[in-house]
C-alpha cells in the first residue's frame, strides 16, 4: 500500500460507489492508499444541491490545504462536461496552494466533449503537473493529438475477486451492470430482447443492475411489454450482491457508444466471464476475438449475433472467461499500486 500523507485526492461520494469513478476511488481507499484523504467535489440531483455539494468541497479543499502541511499533490479524478468544469476551479486553488495537480480522466465522452470546448480544455490541461490516462489509446490521444506532457497510464483498479461460480443449467444469464440511460447502449439491449422475446423465454434471462437519470422510462418498457421473462431489474447493486450476479452470471453485455475503460467490464472480467460489448473508446483494450465479442454501437443484428454465439456454446465461453481473467489481472490492486508509486516519483513526490 501506499502512504498517501502527502496526497489529497478530490473525487464523488465513494464509500457506497454509484459509478465507475466512485468504485475506483473506494478501491484506492481499500486497497492502494493506507490513510486516505479525500475531498468530495460534487453531490445531489437538483441543481441547489449539486450547488451546496460543490462550494463544501470548496470550503473543505481551502481548509485542508490551510492546515495540512504534509498534503503536496492533490489527485483530481474527473470526467468531461460540467464535472470536468467543476475539477477545473479545484484544481485552480491547488495551483494557488503551490501544490502539484494530477488530471486522472474517467469517462468515454471526452473526445466530444474536448471537441466542443477546445480552448477551455487544452488550457485545464497544461496547467496540470501530470495527465493520468486509462489505457495506451487514451495515452495516446492526450499525448500525441492534444500534445499533453507527463501523460501517464494507470489502469483502472477493480477488487480482488470473490470467485464463486454458480451457474444455472438450463438459464444463459447475461449480466449489465452501470446507469440507465440511452448512450450506454441499454435500451437497444432492451428492444432486441423484446424483438425476440419468444425466442429467449426460457432460454436467457438478461440481469440490469443500474440506476439513475431513465430508470422510469426502462420500467415501464418492462411492465408495458412483459418482459419479466426475459429481463430482470435488480435495481443498483453492490457488494455482496454484486457478486453474487458476478456469479452466477455467463457472460457480460456492454453496448455503449462511448467509454474510458469501464469498471463494469474489468470487473465482470476478473469473475471469468466473457464480454459482450461495443469497439469504442478504450473498450478494445481490454475485449478482443480471445475474451469476448465486439459489435459496432447500436447495430442490433451485430449483438443478437453475439448473444447467440455465447449461448450455444459452453466451451467457448469457458474459453473466453478464463482468458478474461488472466488480462483482468494488470488492473487488481498490486499492479495499480505500482503504476501510481511510478507516476507520484516521476513528478517529484516523495511517499
Amino acid at each position: 500500500m501506499i502512504s498517501s500523507k502527502n496526497i489529497l485526492s478530490i473525487g464523488p461520494e465513494y464509500q457506497k460507489p454509484k459509478g465507475g469513478i466512485a468504485q475506483v476511488l473506494y478501491s484506492y481507499s481499500k486497497y492502494v492508499f493506507k490513510d486516505f484523504k479525500h475531498i468530495k467535489s460534487s453531490g445531489g440531483k437538483h441543481v441547489f444541491s449539486k450547488l451546496f455539494y460543490f462550494c463544501k468541497g470548496i470550503i473543505g479543499l481551502i481548509l485542508t490545504l490551510l492546515f495540512d502541511k504534509s498534503i503536496k499533490t492533490v489527485h483530481i479524478h474527473t470526467a468531461s462536461n460540467n464535472d470536468f468544469k467543476r475539477n477545473s476551479f479545484y484544481a485552480k486553488i491547488a495551483k494557488r496552494f503551490k501544490k502539484k495537480v494530477i488530471l486522472h480522466i474517467h469517462g468515454g465522452g471526452f473526445k466530444d466533449y474536448y471537441s466542443k470546448n477546445k480552448h477551455f480544455v487544452k488550457q485545464q490541461l497544461d496547467k496540470a503537473d501530470a495527465i493520468v490516462a486509462l489505457s495506451e489509446y487514451w495515452r495516446g490521444y492526450f499525448a500525441e493529438e492534444l500534445k499533453c506532457k507527463n501523460v501517464f497510464v494507470v489502469h483502472n483498479i477493480i477488487p480482488t475477486p470473490n470467485y464463486q461460480p454458480n451457474k444455472e443449467k438450463d438459464i444463459f444469464n447475461l449480466l449489465y451492470l452501470g446507469h440507465i440511460y440511452e448512450k450506454k447502449g441499454i435500451f437497444d439491449l432492451v428492444s432486441l430482447i423484446e424483438d425476440h422475446k419468444e425466442e429467449y423465454k426460457g432460454k436467457l434471462m438478461l440481469h440490469i443492475g443500474g440506476g439513475l437519470y431513465e430508470v422510469d422510462r426502462l420500467l415501464n418498457i418492462l411492465k408495458n411489454e412483459d418482459l419479466n421473462d426475459v429481463i430482470k431489474f435488480e435495481g443498483w447493486v453492490s457488494g455482496e450482491k454484486k457478486q453474487e450476479l458476478l456469479n452466477i452470471s455467463d457472460a457480460y453485455i456492454l453496448p455503449s457508444y462511448a467509454e474510458g475503460v469501464p469498471i463494469s467490464i474489468l470487473e465482470a472480467m476478473s469473475y471469468h466471464l466473457p464480454i459482450i460489448a461495443t469497439n469504442v473508446g478504450g473498450i478494445p483494450s481490454i475485449v478482443g476475438n480471445q475474451n469476448g465479442i465486439l459489435v459496432e454501437p447500436g447495430n442490433k443484428t451485430q449483438l443478437k449475433d453475439a448473444i447467440n454465439r455465447l449461448i450455444h456454446s459452453k466451451i467457448q465461453r469457458e474459453k473466453m472467461g478464463e482468458a478474461s481473467y488472466h488480462i483482468s489481472l494488470e488492473y487488481q490492486p498490486h499492479n495499480v499500486v505500482k503504476e501510481l508509486n511510478l507516476l507520484y516519483s516521476k513528478i517529484g513526490i516523495k511517499l
